[in-house]
């Protein structure tokens, strides 16, 4: 019976553990990025990887600054709509996004819109 009671114990603990492992592997944003969005406006998309644990834009300014812009998982871009297609080579994109703590071009994409439409995030 001892036994049995130190099976469960450590089953349970086990169990506890697992749901835990998950969470404390994310992270948030202000941990990485600064709270206040800024725009990044007029920029041409080079590439978009869709792939876990975060998608990732890629995109030029005018002044050929490259940004890496990252995005939610691609469960979540997907619910919003998106596609692996969605934001082709080229096409020009007006993004709001949190800048870097370290001031790189590294960014994580709060919305974009193209045409005048928000496609991707909110407007708020």
């Amino acid at each position: 019976m001892k036994n049995i009671k130190a099976i469960a114990a450590a089953g349970l603990l086990g169990a506890a553990a697992l749901g835990v492992l998950p969470a404390a592997a994310h992270h948030a944003t202000s941990t990485f990025y600064l709270e206040e969005e800024i725009p990044l406006e007029n920029v041409v998309v080079q590439e978009l990887i869709w792939a876990n644990p975060h998608g990732v834009l890629v995109v030029q300014d005018a002044d050929g600054a490259f940004w890496v812009g990252e995005m939610a998982a691609v469960v979540d871009l997907a619910r919003q709509g998106l596609n692996p297609d969605s934001l082709p080579k080229g096409r020009e994109l007006d993004l709001m996004v949190l800048p870097s703590r370290d001031g790189s071009n590294r960014v994580h994409v709060q919305s974009i819109s193209a045409d005048g439409q928000t496609i991707y995030g909110t407007t708020d």
